[in-house]
């Protein structure tokens, strides 16, 4: 399942709020604190599994806007699903699941997308927060056992926390050696009371022995308490010696050896020998470079005194290179000229062209016209305005011929129509005639219903007819046929599927002759409903008929229908004529102003004409070509102008670059009266010549330097490498390499026993914390005649009489001062007898609470049974692998051991721990791979995304970068939303971010 769009309506401080999560991947909600990431996991939550009970915080909207909003979710196999909440008659609300087909359900549906997730298997399993980590610094070494392993069951406490409660409960009523317990006290109560009312008469005078067995007994108790809480303590400490011994005994020799080996001050250096060796590689490197660099000064030496330049080289360097590089430019110029040339004859044509074709006298010139683009839209504004004048006022007299036209034919009409109508007394007379006849018309429309009735049902009985007899062609065919495979198979030998096919032969020529006579009967039946429907149009007709002429009636009614649309016709046609005299009226109008408009820009032309210098009196494609002439005639003259400054300048550049190429010629020994392109190869030759000698000879000193530079470069580090070795040497206190060595050896085999030591030390100190307490069991051990084991066993054996002693102790003393007690009440024989019954029947209820929390805790304990058998494996299997990559392979194993409900962890060096001997970061790292197991092999019921709350904050950035690694990978297969208030894990993180 993943979450595309989440759609607030409104949610605590968000209202009508969208988000897009669409795609796989980590999805970073990125926010300081108070910017609402707690409420937009609690919207989700709430979508999911419903809104918040009263009492907790519900997330009210702070305005009136809807309470609720929508996620729009992609299933495992691709369908698109909608989960719509919103607040309705429940605490939890209203419900809409949206299926991608257009249906919806409801609260059923959501359970089945969910498959039995509740909120509680959510949150322990999907959703990580800062919580469960802030927990662990608050709890002992056995409460973070428990949790980590109550983790790796199901994502927090709830499974061990019921249990343990139920347990917590059962033991407040009843322990089978108890005596505090409810239970327990009753029934000795009980017993006493049974006791008491058999004894009653013997111990009354029995009361003043009792108080002083009382008080003996008492002592005797505390004395054996005493002796009890010694004897636990002396259990404990031998306990720890004896898993102290093995590893006092290793320590102990290890300590003799490092004796032996220590008996002189040893210093020697970290790693010296391994850093003498690479001194004595480096040096003689060193030897070897200084010897070639000094011979390869020798050559380059040797190279620049056979190399010659130019004596005026210097001087005429950078103008030469100037010069040659400047002949590419300047001969393209020197082409151009001849170019230029022939362009500016070509424009001398073309304007001579155009002034004749234009301006054919001589009162006009081109450049006579103050040619402008301004000049050019001024004409194309006067030719718009033209144009549309000239349209206008062709359309709008076109519009006011047709008007007067129609404005005739409307007169003609109405005249027309009004001559038709009739006179009112004729009208009356028609109307007073057809109301004498309305009911006549009446019986006839009863009749024609009659008649269309008989229609349908002749008709329906010819179709019902004809689909019968196509059916019975169809039986009598089919039963051919099979008739006929009948006798196939009878030939083949196939008798039974003869026999069967026979037979069903034999039921379509039933059904055949079944459908016939079907067909008569319904044809029978139909001709009885036709004379029926025909007695009843006879009836009809014999009662209704009258001697009145239909055709009269008809053109009475005609005529009056036609006279009432003559009266609607004239009333359309004078309101037509009206509209299309007003009509013509305005457009009459509008023609005279555009004809005076016309008139106006014609002069406002002429004047135009006279003010830029053309002539008047021209039609508008005139004013247009000429302007465009003109155009073309400017920048033909403008380009000419420009070809002859051109021309100009190029002609004085090349005298000056010949008279200079000449004086370089002259200073370089080189003939001057070449032409100029032969002077230029000829000097490009002499300036690279003398640019390979310079080159050459410029390398060539470089290399000398650089060589020198490495000579002395090799010496300093030669001299650096011979004092680092006499320091190695000092360091150690040898005077040559020889003892240096033999020194080293030594000072490895006493680093490795010291390590040895110490391993064993701190494995010593987990047991006996105290420093003190520690060495003095050591010396026990190693050298007094001091068994722990046998002494163990002797602890053991005088604690158990003790405890039995004690418990005859307490159960004497109790009897004791139970019988003084009854002795010195003023009770009666009748009250002990009511006691006891009272007794019996708290006894009775308290023992069905018991059997009821002992059912229950049986069945939470088969369920952690079984799910430790058949899924936590898996779990921790998965956790160990992701808790190997968090720690980068510090620790690489992580397993339970068989009925232990605890966990251990196995170093790379094989060392174990349990989770209370490592840091707290661990521990977290520990706990956030029991979730992510527990939430990866979850999938397999309900791939939920896996939502993150600032689990990183409290870890190294080293192993906080190692946990994102493992992040992203799990995040190639499932959707992990991350919510944070920090930057920089935003930026670790990585994924698509969303600012909050």
């Amino acid at each position: 399942m993943r979450i595309e769009n989440i759609h607030i309506y409104g949610y605590g401080k968000w209202e009508d709020k969208q988000w897009d999560v669409s795609g796989e991947g980590i999805h970073v909600f990125l926010g300081r604190n108070e910017s609402g990431k707690s409420t937009l996991m609690s919207f989700i939550q709430s979508i999911l599994f419903g809104f918040p009970k009263k009492g907790g915080n519900q997330y009210i909207p702070y305005s009136g806007t809807a309470y609720g909003g929508k996620l729009s979710l992609v299933m495992n196999d691709g369908r698109k699903i909608a989960v719509e909440r919103v607040k309705g008659r429940k605490a939890k609300g209203d419900v809409t699941v949206y299926e991608e087909d257009g249906r919806s359900a409801g609260e059923e549906r959501l359970a089945e997308l969910l498959k039995g997730v509740d909120l509680a298997t959510f949150q322990g399993v999907f959703h990580f927060d800062l919580d469960g980590l802030s927990n662990i610094a608050d709890m002992n070494p056995v409460e973070l056992n428990q949790f980590l392993y109550d983790t790796g069951l199901g994502g927090g406490r709830s499974i061990s926390g019921l249990e343990n409660a139920l347990q917590t409960e059962m033991e407040q009523l009843f322990r089978p050696r108890g005596k505090k317990t409810e239970m327990n006290a009753l029934a000795f109560q009980l017993e006493k009371k049974e006791q008491d009312i058999h004894e009653w008469n013997k111990r009354l005078d029995q009361y003043d022995r009792l108080k002083e067995r009382i008080r003996s007994k008492e002592r005797q108790w505390q004395e054996n308490r005493q002796q009890q809480r010694e004897l636990t303590e002396k259990l404990k400490q031998t306990e720890k010696a004896a898993m102290l011994q093995p590893l006092a005994k290793e320590w102990e020799e290890r300590r003799l050896l490092l004796q032996e080996t220590a008996r002189g001050d040893l210093n020697f250096p970290e790693e010296g020998v391994a850093r003498l060796e690479t001194l004595h590689e480096k040096l003689m490197e060193k030897q070897a470079a200084i010897r070639d660099e000094q011979h390869q000064q020798l050559l380059l030496e040797q190279e620049l005194e056979s190399i010659t330049l130019h004596e005026q080289w210097p001087e005429i360097k950078k103008e030469l290179s100037q010069k040659i590089q400047e002949y590419d430019f300047t001969r393209k110029d020197w082409e151009k000229l001849e170019e230029y040339k022939l362009d500016i004859e070509r424009l001398d044509r073309q304007l001579d062209r155009l002034e004749k074709q234009w301006l054919l006298n001589r009162q006009h010139r081109f450049s006579d016209i103050p040619f402008s683009p301004y000049l050019k839209h001024t004409l194309l504004s006067f030719k718009t305005r033209l144009t549309s004048t000239d349209e206008s006022i062709r359309r709008l007299s076109e519009e006011k011929n047709r008007l007067e036209m129609e404005v005739e034919y409307s007169a003609k009409e109405l005249e027309s129509e009004e001559s038709k109508l009739l006179r009112v007394e004729e009208a009356a007379e028609l109307q007073k005639a057809m109301d004498q006849f309305k009911e006549e018309e009446h019986f006839h429309f009863e009749r024609k219903l009659l008649e269309e009735q008989l229609s349908d049902k002749q008709a329906q009985g010819r179709r019902l007819l004809a689909a019968e007899k196509r059916q019975q062609t169809a039986f009598l065919l089919l039963a051919v046929v099979v008739f006929f495979l009948a006798a196939a198979s009878y030939f083949i030998s196939e008798q039974t599927a003869a026999i069967f096919l026979l037979s069903v032969a034999m039921v379509l020529f039933a059904t055949f002759y079944w459908k016939k006579r079907s067909a008569s009967q319904l044809q029978a039946d139909i001709k009885k409903e036709e004379n029926r429907l025909l007695r009843k149009i006879e009836e009809w007709h014999n009662e209704h008929h009258r001697q009145a002429d239909p055709g009269q009636i008809e053109r009475w009614k005609n005529s009056l229908v036609a006279d009432q649309k003559r009266k609607l016709r004239v009333d359309a046609v004078k309101y037509q004529l009206r509209e299309k005299t007003a009509r013509r009226n305005r457009a009459v109008k509008e023609l005279q102003q555009l004809r005076a408009d016309e008139q106006t820009c014609a002069v406002e032309l002429h004047r135009w004409c006279g003010e830029n210098n053309l002539p008047t009196d021209e039609a508008l494609a005139y004013y247009e070509g000429l302007l465009t002439a003109a155009e073309e005639w400017q920048q033909l003259e403008k380009e000419r102008h420009d070809l002859i400054r051109k021309s100009k300048n190029i002609e004085k550049s090349k005298e000056a670059y010949i008279a200079g190429l000449k004086e370089l010629a002259r200073r370089t020994n080189l003939p001057e009266d070449r032409p100029a392109a032969a002077l230029i190869e000829k000097l490009k030759d002499f300036l690279a010549e003398q640019e390979r000698l310079e080159n050459e000879k410029q390398q060539l000193r470089q290399m000398r330097q650089h060589r020198r530079e490495s000579q002395v470069k090799l010496s300093l580090v030669m001299e650096d490498l011979m004092q680092q070795q006499q320091v190695l040497f000092e360091k150690a206190g040898a005077a040559d390499e020889e003892s240096f060595r033999r020194k080293g050896t030594e000072y490895r085999r006493r680093q490795e026993l010291s390590a040895e030591m110490q391993q064993l030390w701190i494995q010593m100190k987990l047991i006996f914390p105290v420093e003190k307490e520690l060495r003095l069991v050591i010396e026990r051990l190693l050298y007094d005649e001091y068994d722990p084991q046998l002494e163990l066993e002797r602890l053991k054996e005088s604690l158990q009489l003790t405890m039995e002693s004690g418990d005859e102790l307490v159960n004497t003393l109790a009897e004791l001062k139970e019988e003084a007690a009854a002795l010195e009440r003023d009770g009666t024989y009748e009250n002990l007898l009511q006691d006891f019954s009272q007794m019996k029947e708290e006894l009775q209820t308290l023992a069905k609470k018991w059997a009821t929390l002992a059912v229950s805790r049986q069945i939470v304990g088969e369920i952690k049974h079984i799910y430790e058998q058949e899924k936590q494996p898996a779990v921790i299997r998965e956790a160990g692998q992701l808790f190997k990559i968090m720690t980068g392979g510090e620790y690489v194993r992580l397993f339970a051991p068989l009925g232990e409900e605890r966990f251990v962890l196995e170093r790379a060096d094989g060392v174990r721990f349990e989770p209370m001997h490592v840091s707290r970061g661990t521990c977290e790292l520990l706990y956030l791979a029991l979730r992510l197991s527990l939430a990866t092999l979850f999938t397999m019921q309900a791939n939920f995304p896996i939502f993150m709350d600032e689990v990183l904050v409290n870890i190294d950035k080293e192993r906080r970068e190692k946990v994102i690694a493992a992040l992203r990978k799990l995040a190639e297969t499932r959707q992990i939303i991350f919510f944070t208030c920090h930057p920089y894990i935003e930026k670790e993180v990585g994924g698509k971010v969303i600012i909050l």
